[in-house]
């Protein structure tokens, strides 16, 4: 299972620097600036939480849910260090108005965005901001994860991703693509392989899955990932899990 995997490299994955910073901090202020007081933000695949803490500020609620118990584990372990150090405003700058204080308003859960969400659940119409950055050519079923964000947002409710798209992709990331199969099966790669798209299959997904698109561009310094924002406009039927 995919999720033993990343058990396995989470405390290596926390380890590592950001690759690019410039590129984060660009995409943390286009999140915000699509944020109110009130938004309520859902993370999938989180992490090791980073973003999730940072955006803290600028929101009534942010969770953040990955399918790696080893991760939310590290997540809890961040979200705890940061309350005992009076932790709350780790993602504003000089130019950031936060709107919340502290870090009650902060949680984290596993999550499988790739099952299907019982009818009970509570994450149902409850999120108006659901993010997903890095993650979706990594999913071995996108549309059950499409349906899945579809349903736990509220009507108009906004989903927010960057993901590589195979239309800038550099050589070696083909390259990398095409042997990961091969690295799955000695564990040095998620099973179920890399699923990458262009960006207008990418958004075409969403659209079928019950989105407009509302922003979508290759941001400076990023060209290989795939920003959008998309709007949803109506409910979806359940998709069977794959």
């Amino acid at each position: 299972m995919a999720s033993k995997f990343w058990d396995s490299t989470a405390r290596k994955y926390a380890s590592r620097p950001v690759s690019n910073e410039g590129a984060y901090a660009q995409t943390l202020s286009s999140v915000r600036s699509r944020l109110t007081p009130a938004s309520r933000i859902l993370e999938v695949g989180c992490g090791t939480g980073s973003t999730v803490l940072k955006l803290a500020p600028f929101c009534a609620s942010v969770h953040g849910t990955d399918f790696s118990k080893e991760m939310v584990a590290i997540c809890n372990e961040k979200l705890s260090q940061a309350k005992a150090g009076g932790g709350g405003s780790e993602g504003v700058g000089a130019k950031d108005t936060p709107v919340k204080k502290g870090l009650d308003h902060v949680s984290f859960s596993t999550l499988d965005v790739c099952t299907p969400l019982p009818e009970t659940s509570p994450l149902r119409a409850s999120q108006d901001t659901v993010l997903a950055f890095n993650l979706l050519y990594l999913l071995p079923s996108l549309p059950v994860a499409l349906c899945n964000i579809n349903t736990m947002l509220t009507p108009g409710g906004l989903f927010i991703s960057k993901n590589m798209v195979s239309d800038r992709m550099s050589f070696t990331y083909k390259i990398l693509g095409k042997v990961v199969p091969v690295m799955a099966l000695v564990g040095l790669a998620p099973p179920g392989g890399i699923k990458f798209q262009t960006a207008d299959e990418l958004e075409s997904s969403m659209k079928g899955a019950g989105f407009e698109i509302v922003e979508s561009k290759f941001p400076e310094g990023d060209e290989m990932r795939r920003y959008v924002v998309a709007k949803k406009v109506r409910e979806m039927e359940e998709e069977k899990e794959h």
